[in-house]
């Protein structure tokens, strides 16, 4: 075996009034706002707030608030100068809304969304 790469990502729940939110968050948005030694103290902790997830998801809810749908096909929003593109499905009967959260390739023009 020749390279090994890890991709690690982070599931996070939160709530809007009666809609449960599942968001999944790229590794490469994690690399943005945590270093590698964070990233292993979050996965310690996993629970109690997180800067960096908590303000992606106060963005976030404060966009369904302002657009009105738990259903979203793709948004542009910036946490703290870092560009990301989020997107999100409703499914109803569950009332639960599932989120992703991806590293927009607007922070570097030349490549494409990394995941």
């Amino acid at each position: 075996m020749n390279n090994i790469n890890i991709f690690s990502y982070v599931i996070a729940d939160h709530q809007i009034s009666d809609v449960k939110m599942e968001i999944y968050f790229a590794p490469a948005v994690l690399d943005a706002f945590y270093s590698k030694e964070d990233l292993l103290t979050l996965s310690r902790e996993s629970r109690g707030k997180q800067e960096a997830l908590d303000g992606i998801i106060n963005i976030i809810e404060g966009q369904v608030e302002k657009y009105n749908t738990y259903e979203i096909w793709y948004d542009l929003i910036d946490y703290k100068g870092i560009e990301l593109v989020w997107k999100s499905k409703f499914v109803e009967e569950k009332k639960t809304m599932y989120v992703e959260v991806l590293y927009s390739r607007g922070n570097h023009p030349e490549e494409e969304t990394t995941h």
